[in-house]
């Protein structure tokens, strides 16, 4: 995880602290990054359509790849442990 800082105005900051100190979440930025996923899952249709869009245009863009589907797999494999999320 990550730090980020913000500024709000005080009423704002109280609704956040009640709402932890209600045990309704552990910590404030619990409560924002539920805010934040709520509005994530909440886009429209169009929305997500036109990010598959930009994916596959990006994607063609990009051309044919000379690397074998084992260098790639090797490279998604490296890339999984780097980040700690590989599973075998």
């Amino acid at each position: 995880m990550t730090n980020l800082n913000l500024r709000v105005r005080s009423d704002i900051r109280e609704w956040i602290e009640s709402r932890v100190e209600k045990g309704e979440f552990s910590t404030a930025g619990d409560y924002l990054s539920e805010l934040v996923e709520r509005d994530r899952e909440s886009r429209s249709d169009e929305e997500r359509l036109e990010d598959l869009r930009r994916i596959v245009a990006d994607a063609e863009a990009s051309g044919i790849s000379d690397r074998t589907m084992d260098e790639i797999f090797a490279e998604a494999v490296a890339r999984a442990k780097a980040r700690g999320t590989y599973r075998e």
